[in-house]
């Protein structure tokens, strides 16, 4: 899944640490244009992952794009 918004890559970066910052995922790594996330789920199953990447579409607008995988 990709959305575009309309700020800066630096700015959309910062607004997606922001957004992850208050969600209950494990934040594994984060890098300016890329952040993975993790959560744990139940009954010693592989943990569920979302990679968040992030890319300048345009000289005040960024692509986000979702990778996410679920274990079930």
């Amino acid at each position: 899944m990709s959305s575009g918004l309309t700020f800066p890559l630096e700015d959309a970066s910062w607004a997606c640490r922001e957004a992850v910052a208050g969600m209950d995922w494990d934040l594994e790594s984060i890098e300016p244009q890329r952040l993975v996330l993790r959560r744990r789920m139940m009954f010693g199953r592989d943990p569920a992952k979302v990679e968040v990447l992030l890319s300048e579409s345009g000289p005040d607008a960024a692509t986000v794009t979702l990778n996410g995988q679920d274990p079930w």
